[in-house]
């Protein structure tokens, strides 16, 4: 331990000590001695990707659009397979 870090502790060892010293001063006395001594946690930032915009219209619809929607969809990809195969 350096001569600057033994005063580092020595100053916050005296800030958590003393009674008259306000509770917020002394609570980021032993933060820093704690993060000090233990290193900082990571922060982590969690993002949630945008929603496609197709997925928020879907999303949107009733559920008998939706059924209808569906419909359609089944009858052109039959439509384009008998076209295929015909």
């Amino acid at each position: 331990m350096t001569v600057m870090d033994e005063a580092f502790v020595a100053a916050r060892l005296q800030i958590i000590n003393d009674p008259a010293a306000p509770a917020g001063e002394r609570l980021r006395a032993m933060e820093q001695l704690e993060s000090r001594a233990l290193g900082k946690p990571k922060e982590t930032i969690a993002t949630q990707p945008e929603e496609p915009e197709i997925l928020q219209e879907l999303r949107a619809l009733t559920p008998e659009e939706r059924r209808n929607l569906l419909q359609v969809w089944r009858s052109d990809s039959t439509d384009e397979a008998a076209e295929a195969g015909g």
